[in-house]
Parts: C-alpha cells; structure tokens; sequence
C-alpha cells in the first residue's frame, strides 16, 4: 500500500484521503506528508492533510516549518493557504532565517508581498545582521525591494560588516535611486569606512556615481586601507564622466593616499590622457601648485617624463602645473635626448620660458578667486561662453 509521502509525491488526492482515514496513519506521517506537499505545491494535498491534523508549524531536523520550505521553493499559492491557516510567518530556522528573508533574498516578490500582509516582521535579521532589505538589495531585486520600502523596512540599517542597502544596491547599480528617493544616506561606510560611492566607483559604474552625487555624498571620504578616495579609483579607470560629477561635487583633486599619490598622478601613469586634461581643467590653483613629491613615486610631472608622456607634458607646460619640476626634467640630462627628438620640443621650451600675457594673467586670477569649487561656481557666473571656455583653458583640447 502507497504511503502518505508517495500519495503527495504523485499529487493523488483521492488515494491520500483513503490513507489519511482515522487509524490510518501517525501525527509523523500526516506532518511529513504536509512537508513533502509544501515543497511540491500541491495545493490540494496540503488542504487534505491540513484537515486531517497535520501540525501547520511542524519543524523538522533543518527546524524548517512547512511555511519556510513553501517559501524556499517558491510556491506561491501554498504559502497563501499556509498563512490562511494561520502559520507562524516569524518562525526562524536553523540558519535563523525567516520567510521574508528567504523570499526576500531570492526575489519572491509574490510571496514578500503575501508575507507583509500577514504581518512578517521587517526587523528580523540573519546570522550576519542582513535585513530582508539588505538581502534583497544585494542580490538585484527590484520588485521585492519596492514592497519591502513601502511595508516601512529601515532604509540605514547596516549588517555585520556596516553595509547598508544602498552599499549592494551601487555596487549591482540596480536599485539604488529607489533608495535614494527613499531616504537612503549614501555617506553611510562600512567597517572599512567604505561608501556606496567608493563601490559605485570601484564598479565604474557612471550613472550610479552622477546619483549620489546629486544625492549631495560626501565625494571625499577615503577608504581605511589605502586612503584612496573615488577620484582615486576613477581616474586610473579613465571614466571622465564620473570624475566631472565628483569635480562638480566638490572632490579634492589635490587629495593624495597613504603613498603620497594624488588622482593625477594614476591618471599619469594608466596613459589616462583624458582624465589628465579635466583635472588640469577643473583645479583652480593649478598655475601655482608645486608638488611635494621628491620622485616619478609620487610626482605627477616627474612620472609624465619618466613615461615620455609628451602630450601630458604640454598640458603642463599650457597650465603652468607644478612649473618647478617641470623645468628640473626639461634640463635633466637623463630627458634631453628623447625630449629633444619630438618635433615640438622647440616650440613648448620657448613656450613654457616667455612670460605670461595680461589675458593669461586674468584668467589666472579669475581661477583663484573662485576657489577649490571653481568647476562648480564657473556654471552660475552670467558671462558669454566664450569667456567660460577661456577659463576652462579650452586651449587644451586643442593639443
């Protein structure tokens, strides 16, 4: 004769109500049978058992209910009858997991749906402090995410590591505007003091980093094992996008990390031409910065030679950036024979030897009046473009 579990197993109601009869069979048998229903989804079995007394909050040796295995493997219109009928939607199993969090982490926006009406708790939290929220950020979805905002699941909660949702959300670039428009604070960082910016940038994703920017982030907060803050990250990268939003944010161009590097000296050395012409652009002072640095180790200009960089070589020579130690390489033994073989070294020499005009001069000090956020100020000012591509020294998209 066919067992309970065989019954559920080939979904024969007619069969298992024959062998669920009075004296038929065990508490044990109805309450594995109930399981076995709940993972298969068959909605009709786990009604018959159901009447005939299987235990709706039976746990077995995972401490799974039958609730939690509905929802693990996604069956929908079991976990409806289930919660019906009155099963525990905060019951935790052995990984102190809850339905929500399961749905929640694979994406059963149905079942987060059915969950919330029945009053699952949106504080429970895994063994490594992750909300339904977090579990749901981090693996992309959208749909889960969206119910569990509107159900009130704290946007800032953090797990074990200080992560947010926000912080899994950038780094998938799924997810994160919703969570912005929500109140989400993406200056939160994690245990390593990094931001959802640094992982936005660490992904190089464009769009993300444009988001939290205009979210007003704190664009300068560094990592805590290297000090490298995401204009850093970026500008070895080559994204010119991203670093035009971190510029109009207020982002330190000057900012160096724990070795003395500076945004414009990764640029420098990943051949981020590009990159090199925006952050000459966009630094206000750069006419009269003189660079620290004792070596190419941590000297833009002295890395630009030691690259044979030419064209990063003029950009300096056009701005005046670091004029000391430009010159100290142009008279340098170990640089004269290549510098003299380019065609144009004549011309810059004597460029970058005459004195400055009066136009030249102006601009300069237009520059400085307008500060460390010149790139940002420059928009608002009511002068002709003309005038507003001067100051950006326009001159260098022209070399």
């Amino acid at each position: 004769m066919s067992s309970i579990q065989e019954c559920v197993k080939e979904n024969d109601v007619t069969f298992l109500k024959f062998r669920i009869s009075p004296g038929m069979c065990s508490q044990k048998d109805l309450d594995l049978g109930l399981m076995q229903a709940a993972k298969l989804g068959f909605v009709d079995c786990v009604k018959c058992l159901l009447e005939a007394g299987a235990d709706i909050n039976y746990t077995n040796m995972s401490c799974y209910t039958p609730l939690l295995t509905a929802v693990k493997f996604n069956k929908v219109s079991v976990v409806r009858l289930l919660l019906e009928n009155k099963a525990d939607p905060n019951f935790r199993s052995g990984l102190n997991m809850t339905s929500l969090l399961i749905a929640a982490q694979w994406g059963y926006s149905d079942i987060v749906d059915l969950l919330l009406k029945y009053r699952a708790s949106i504080l429970s939290r895994d063994v490594e402090g992750n909300t339904a929220l977090i579990l749901s950020s981090r693996n992309g979805h959208y749909m889960a995410m969206r119910s569990l905002l509107d159900a009130g699941c704290d946007v800032n909660a953090t797990n074990n590591e200080g992560c947010t949702s926000l912080h899994y959300a950038c780094h998938k670039a799924r997810g994160y505007q919703m969570l912005l428009d929500a109140g989400a604070n993406p200056d939160i960082a994690d245990k390593d003091s990094v931001t959802p910016l640094l992982m936005a940038a660490s992904e190089g994703f464009d769009k993300v980093v444009k988001a939290l920017v205009e979210a007003k982030c704190n664009v300068n907060i560094p990592n805590e094992s290297v000090k490298r803050t995401a204009l850093h990250i970026l500008s070895f990268k080559g994204h010119t996008e991203s670093i035009d939003y971190l510029v109009y944010g207020g982002a330190n161009i000057d900012a160096c990390d724990t070795y003395n590097r500076s945004p414009l000296w990764y640029a420098i050395q990943n051949k981020k031409v590009n990159v090199v012409r925006l952050l000459l652009k966009a630094y206000s002072h750069v006419d009269t910065f003189q660079c620290p640095g004792k070596s190419s180790e941590d000297c833009p200009a002295k890395l630009a030679f030691e690259q044979k960089q030419f064209d990063i070589i003029k950009f300096f020579l056009l701005t005046g950036y670091d004029h000391d130690h430009v010159r100290e390489c142009i008279l340098a033994d170990e640089h004269s024979d290549w510098l003299k073989s380019n065609p144009e070294y004549e011309h810059w020499l004597e460029f970058g030897s005459s004195a400055q005009t009066l136009k030249q001069l102006c601009r300069k000090w237009i520059r400085h009046y307008l500060g460390r956020q010149f790139y940002h100020h420059l928009q608002f000012l009511s002068i002709p473009e003309v005038m507003k591509n001067y100051l950006f020294l326009e001159e260098l998209h022209d070399h």
